[in-house]
């Protein structure tokens, strides 16, 4: 049986047909890997710089529309502008009466709580926003005022009007103003302080006075180093003519130092420091009164030898004081001064 068939197998041919390929059709899948993002502080902010630069873009597209371009000022005007309105504040500083001035007593409004001593022709007050603080064991901040009572804008200008010839050195009122200073430098030395006293001499000012401020004795070498950058600073500001390099004395009987404090044509800046024990340093720049000048310029460089940038100028919040903190000052001095003061002898 095996064998028939076997050979009926081979005498027929047979046909296998094969199966038709399937064609696979390829259907392009976009596969999304999905993202995790983490809200960062960076994206946060970013996001919120984001929609205020998108404020600000519209309300400048809306305000460019009814904001008409402004003309530009030549320099030349904008300086003669600058000019007319330093004349008119000059003007206006000038008119001013002793009844309206800080400094004078017949000011109803004058702080009579900050007054410590009173002289026959001058007195010393508590320095409104001193630039100084309590340190080397002093309890106060110590920044005081020596005025003269009566009110004019220079010191030069106390001498006697009737004789040209009479020196305002050689008055009454000088010698008043030596003794508290050098009474003030006395009293600080406790504290193992110098005292540095700057004043302003000038046809344009309103009451003459100066100011005095305890410095701690390894500080006072830099006084003239802060002199020299506030002039620098000042010299570019204001430009390099409008205060004249300091002058340095070394006594206050220089009789050079002696005719610019005579001389009533004289507008000048001086620093007096003194130290320990008792030698004094004088600095003093010549200026013309017509010219810009930054009337901070002594406060600046003692804010900057005390290490208190903030308190460069008197109405700053960080040297603002309370009245009970005024008054609390001026016990505390008058108690520290009481064996020092010029009006008990």
């Amino acid at each position: 049986m095996t064998e028939e068939f076997d050979s009926s197998l081979s005498k027929e041919k047979i046909n296998i047909i094969p199966k038709k390929k399937r064609k696979l059709k390829l259907v392009e899948v976009e596969i999304v890997t999905p993202v995790v993002h983490e809200e960062t502080k960076e994206s946060i902010q970013r996001k919120q710089l984001n929609k205020i630069n998108d404020k600000i873009s519209e309300t400048y597209n809306h305000a460019s529309e009814r904001v008409k371009k402004r003309k530009l000022i030549d320099p030349t005007e904008y300086k003669l502008q600058l000019q007319e309105r330093r004349t008119k504040k000059i003007k206006e500083l000038m008119s001013i009466e002793s009844s309206q001035c800080h400094f004078c007593f017949n000011n109803p409004n004058i702080a009579d709580h900050m007054l410590i001593s009173i002289a026959e022709n001058s007195y010393l007050t508590l320095a409104k926003g001193p630039v100084s603080v309590a340190q080397n064991g002093l309890k106060f901040p110590g920044h005081v005022i020596i005025t003269p009572i009566e009110h004019k804008a220079k010191l030069s200008s106390f001498a006697s009007q009737d004789n040209q010839q009479d020196k305002i050195t050689d008055s009454k009122l000088f010698n008043e103003l030596i003794l508290y200073q050098h009474s003030i430098a006395k009293m600080f030395v406790k504290n193992d302080m110098g005292t540095v006293f700057f004043d302003f001499n000038t046809i344009h000012g309103v009451h003459y006075h100066i100011q005095c401020v305890p410095v701690p004795t390894k500080f006072l070498q830099k006084v003239g180093i802060a002199i020299d950058r506030q002039l620098k600073y000042h010299e570019s500001k204001f430009g390099a003519d409008v205060l004249s390099p300091f002058k340095k004395f070394i006594s206050e009987t220089d009789e050079d130092y002696l005719s610019i404090l005579n001389n009533k044509d004289l507008n000048f800046i001086q620093f007096k420091i003194m130290n320990s024990r008792g030698k004094c340093e004088i600095l003093v720049s010549t200026f013309d009164p017509e010219k810009r000048i930054d009337m901070q310029f002594g406060r600046s460089v003692l804010a900057y030898v005390l290490n208190q940038p903030k308190r460069h100028f008197w109405n700053n919040p960080e040297c603002q004081e309370t009245v009970e903190q005024e008054q609390s000052h001026v016990e505390k001095f008058q108690v520290a001064y009481n064996d020092f003061d010029i009006t008990n002898e």
